[in-house]
């Protein structure tokens, strides 16, 4: 099954970066986690696959703009008769309302609208606690976040996000939890509101929050050595990144118990910290040990798929210096000590098994082509679905 992370217009790079950081850190033993745009949501099959819709911060304007009213409704019918299950994380929980109300106040800022995805039939009201500034850390705050549910407080990354407009002095709606409140006074003087939401729509069920959990300090921490690589002023940042730290372990707790609230199988094994480790294959071709390549190899270089193109095509490249987000690069395989630190996969193993199956003779290898007898290995692919679409 897959968690689809919307990666299209409108997102925050360092939001869309962490949540898939985050999500692969409890639940990449048991999903694939895919970044998605609004091409996809809106004309690909992706619902009978799909545990779970992540949006995450950024811009909803665009999110609403991108999709229109077939994509949002597609979301929209995904969760309430599919059973499925939809996160969205400050932008992504104003996108989840059925109204959005943010820097009223502010006409550059001033953003004002009903939303069709209504997973929370009311209003979102921001920036919650202080003045946001577009790709600025200025208004960012780590502010202690109630949440009864775990019976923890939990200083939470904070930069634009919404509190939930409800009248608690009325019985809650059927199907409506309130997980977490904003422990400091919100813009209109109130206290005490609702930070993160949990709500029952149909068969599925959606969780929004208005405060970024993802933001771990070990990822910060990355931005602070870029930041200061180019000289700018960090203060702000390790200010942020410290009060975090003091409350990391039940941060992680906070997510655990949110994901299992959305269904989700966790790994057996769950990191304290999330692992960027990679090997330096990008994309790896290999064949069965006296196969002739040769042709499929001279095949695959002649062919002109996407070469004139801004889409993804394959390339062999001996550099991983060039390499790119638009490009593929293959890599051959050569020498046995290319894969003695592969992790998922004995690719030894798996020729010298194929190669006693056919029963071939060794001088017979060259001259014939083996069904899987070459085949491509990554541990860097965001998707099969890369391969396959492209």
């Amino acid at each position: 099954m897959n968690i689809l992370v919307y990666s299209g217009e409108g997102t925050s790079p360092n939001c869309v970066e962490y949540t898939i950081n985050t999500l692969k850190q409890f639940l990449s033993d048991n999903y694939d986690i895919i970044k998605v745009d609004d091409k996809i949501l809106i004309t690909q099959y992706w619902e009978d696959t799909t545990k779970l819709v992540v949006f995450p911060g950024g811009r909803d304007l665009p999110y609403v703009n991108k999709l229109g009213s077939k994509g949002m409704e597609r979301i929209r019918n995904y969760v309430n008769e599919k059973g499925g299950k939809y996160l969205g994380i400050c932008a992504g929980a104003y996108f989840g309302a059925s109204y959005i109300e943010f820097e009223m106040d502010r006409p550059d800022y001033k953003v004002e609208g009903p939303r069709e995805l209504r997973f929370f039939k009311g209003t979102a009201k921001g920036s919650a606690l202080s003045t946001f500034y577009y790709q600025s850390e200025t208004g960012a705050l780590a502010p202690k976040i109630q949440l009864p549910f775990i019976n923890k407080d939990v200083n939470i990354y904070f930069n634009g996000g919404c509190f939930f407009d409800i009248d608690e002095s009325k019985t809650l709606p059927e199907g409506l939890n309130i997980l977490g409140r904003y422990s400091l006074k919100c813009f209109d003087g109130t206290v005490n509101r609702p930070a993160i939401i949990e709500i029952e729509n149909g068969k599925g069920k959606a969780i929004l929050s208005g405060v970024h959990f993802e933001y771990s300090p070990e990822l910060m921490t990355e931005r602070v050595k870029k930041a200061k690589e180019e000289g700018r002023d960090v203060s702000k940042l390790e200010k942020l990144i410290n009060a975090i730290q003091q409350t990391n372990e039940d941060r992680l707790e906070l997510i655990q118990s949110l994901l299992e609230k959305l269904d989700l199988k966790l790994n057996k094994e769950i990191k304290v910290t999330f692992e960027k480790k990679q090997n330096d294959i990008h994309l790896l071709l290999m064949g069965m040990e006296g196969q002739n390549n040769k042709q499929f190899i001279k095949n695959l270089l002649e062919n002109d798929v996407n070469i004139n193109s801004n889409e993804n095509y394959f390339s062999f490249s001996p550099s991983f210096e060039k390499k790119n987000k638009e490009t593929i690069f293959i890599d051959k395989y050569e020498k046995d000590e290319q894969i003695n630190f592969f992790k998922y996969f004995n690719i030894k193993h798996y020729f010298e098994s194929l190669k006693n199956n056919y029963n071939i003779d060794e001088n017979e290898i060259e001259n014939k082509d083996q069904p899987g007898g070459i085949m491509l290995y990554s541990e860097i692919l965001t998707s099969t679905q890369t391969i396959l679409k492209k």
